[in-house]
């Protein structure tokens, strides 16, 4: 990696299920200008928050516009945003505003969680009758896999 490159490569987030409560992504790419290479986010479900995508700051910055479909565009080449769920996205960013294949809730009843307990402490595993049960581009389930993680942190204190 030379002088000035961004520093993310090959990020790949895919299956998993969060609830930030700021912003969903905080993107920047200093003074370099250069775009950070392979971006994906696939196959997950993820609270918006108030500033869905939002610009770590500066004119020169590649997510200067704080709008999804441009940051991705702007900062990644390439990027795969697709088979995502968005909750409580906040109006000003429509659907038109994401990349194709972002399903916007807006709220997580929709989405068909055991039981989602405000995104505190809740079984975010997915009812057989949630339109995203077995819905990933891989036959799964959207979000993380509930049972294994519990299965992995059973006992842990």
């Amino acid at each position: 990696m030379g002088a000035g490159s961004p520093i993310l490569k090959e990020v790949l987030i895919n299956h998993i299920t969060a609830f930030p409560d700021k912003g969903l992504f905080y993107i920047g790419n200093g003074t370099s200008g250069q775009q950070m290479q392979n971006f994906t986010l696939t196959n997950s479900i993820v609270n918006s928050g108030p500033y869905p995508v939002w610009s770590t700051g500066g004119l020169t910055n590649c997510a200067y516009y704080d709008v999804p479909v441009t940051t991705f565009a702007a900062c990644f080449n390439p990027y795969i945003v697709t088979k995502n769920v968005v909750i409580a996205c906040p109006s000003k960013w429509p659907s038109s505003s994401w990349p194709g294949g972002i399903s916007l809730l807006g709220s997580a009843t929709g989405v068909g969680f055991v039981n989602y307990n405000g995104g505190n402490g809740g079984n975010y595993q997915l009812l057989s009758s949630s339109p995203y049960h077995g819905a990933a581009s891989d036959g799964k389930d959207m979000g993380a896999n509930i049972v294994l993680i519990n299965q992995q942190v059973f006992g842990v204190r």
